[in-house]
């Protein structure tokens, strides 16, 4: 049963390009796929609650949402580790840029200096 919750989870992996550079308020329900997620679980306690009661349930559904629960914490540890690779990339990149920055400038005020220098030089030649 598990095995047909587990694929919906792969869209915990669409969130950070969700929320990207948008001004998107935070969620205050959780996302569609979770009610997706759940469906089967629900509508198989639903088919066998009749038949078995739910005491008999009870152990096979904690099991299944065990297994949900670890492939789900699995999935977002990966997804931040990702997060915080590009957070940390696009921090270097910002540093190199700066620092090209200040020497584009650095490099311009010099040729600046020297072609005042050599302009006023070549006045007295």
């Amino acid at each position: 049963m598990s095995g047909r919750c587990l694929p919906y989870l792969r869209q915990v992996s669409d969130i950070p390009r969700l929320y990207r550079r948008t001004n998107r308020e935070v969620p205050s329900r959780p996302c569609a796929y979770v009610a997706a997620l759940l469906a089967p679980v629900a509508a198989f306690r639903q088919e066998h609650l009749s038949l078995c009661g739910e005491e008999a349930l009870r152990p096979w559904l904690v099991d299944v949402f065990n297994a949900v629960a670890a492939q789900f914490l699995a999935n977002v540890s990966e997804v931040l580790a990702a997060v915080q690779k590009m957070e940390e990339s696009l921090r270097r990149l910002k540093r190199v840029s700066d620092e090209l920055s200040y020497t584009l400038l650095l490099l311009f005020f010099c040729f600046h200096s020297v072609t005042a220098l050599v302009m006023s030089t070549t006045r007295f030649i």
